[in-house]
């Protein structure tokens, strides 16, 4: 058992939010902040999130200029989306939101 820290990843719900349409996924997400590089390097406080989400649960792969998700509450814009190649069972999207 961990103590001090939260069990991360574990199987939360995400909304990927594709044009006008919503599809609520349920995968593997690790969420956080980057504090860390924040304090060394001054760079902007911003949410992180990474989300596996299986490639059958979408009708498509997600696009990050046009698509969001959207995770408890708040909406995050999509940095990078894996997973394309044809033995992949899952999307890996890693995501932002201004703290």
């Amino acid at each position: 058992m961990q103590r001090g820290r939260a069990a991360s990843p574990f199987t939360g719900e995400v909304t990927v939010i594709m044009g006008a349409t919503r599809h609520r996924v349920c995968g593997l997400v690790s969420s956080g902040d980057n504090k860390a590089q924040v304090d060394e390097f001054g760079l902007e406080h911003v949410r992180t999130l990474e989300a596996h989400l299986p490639k059958c649960r979408l009708p498509r792969r997600p696009d990050a200029s046009l698509d969001a998700v959207e995770y408890l509450g708040r909406s995050y814009k999509l940095a990078s989306i894996k997973g394309g190649d044809a033995c992949s069972d899952v999307w890996v999207i890693s995501a932002v939101a201004p703290f």
